[in-house]
């Protein structure tokens, strides 16, 4: 006889690329109904009965201020995380200048290197080097510095064409941009870490809270007996089993 149940139909998987956003939507979900659970132990017929099994008098008020103390470092750490992608913005485009600024350079030092076709290979060489031509000077923060200072230099001592003394006054203050865009941004990251580490640090203190009330729920109401289910289901305890936190 053919099988005729239906197929399962399961819901779409998160892509494996996706990645949590700033602001904790697990966390967000969780301190939600942490909320309604800490109400819940504050109702008047609740309240002494947990508080005989075990639950501290003050954990449901505490529970409440610690979940309200997570959205303000949620809220804080959104924030700084955002000043930091918009000084990083800042650092990029710096950068760009500064490379649109040493490839004018270069350019300038290439003319040179034309103007003077009696030059030995071994001059041009040393000249090509003190412009670092045909290496990248970007791929860290430390060498872009010590790089674009000595071409800047070498562009003084060198007379190229056309590179006037306010060119090269540019060229040092694009540079300057550049070195005083790293500490904005390092500072904003920071802040956006310690913040995140303090919002984490809270949703810890929200689940110790949270299952000081739902262990002494669970010896309240115990699984085994079915007329506690609704107790159950309002302290977001299993029904059919004990809780284990």
């Amino acid at each position: 006889m053919p099988d005729t149940t239906p197929p399962v139909t399961l819901p779409p998987s998160t892509p494996a690329t996706s990645s949590p956003g700033v602001f904790n939507q697990g966390q967000l979900d969780t301190i939600r109904k942490s909320e309604g659970i800490a109400r819940a132990a504050q109702k008047p017929d609740y309240t002494p009965l947990l508080s005989a099994d075990g639950m501290e008098a003050d954990s449901p008020a505490l529970l409440l201020a610690q979940c309200e103390l997570w959205r303000e470092f949620s809220g804080n750490a959104v924030a700084a995380t955002t000043g930091k992608e918009q000084h990083t913005d800042i650092g990029s485009d710096a950068e760009t200048q500064l490379k649109r600024e040493i490839e004018y350079l270069r350019g300038k030092a290439r003319l040179k290197i034309n103007k003077n076709p009696a030059w030995p290979a071994s001059t041009v060489t040393a000249f090509k080097a003190r412009y670092f031509i045909g290496l990248d000077i970007f791929t860290n923060r430390a060498l872009t510095e010590q790089s674009a200072r000595d071409m800047i230099s070498h562009a003084t001592a060198d007379d190229l064409p056309a590179v006037t003394a306010a060119r090269l006054e540019k060229a040092s203050e694009l540079l300057q941009a550049f070195i005083g865009s790293e500490a904005p941004q390092s500072d904003a990251q920071s802040e956006a870490t310690k913040l995140r580490n303090k919002r984490d640090a809270s949703f810890a203190e929200v689940l110790r809270l949270r299952h000081d009330i739902q262990l002494a729920a669970d010896a309240v109401w115990p699984w085994w007996d079915d007329a506690n289910l609704a107790e159950r289901r309002e302290f977001l305890i299993p029904a059919g089993r004990a809780f284990t936190a």
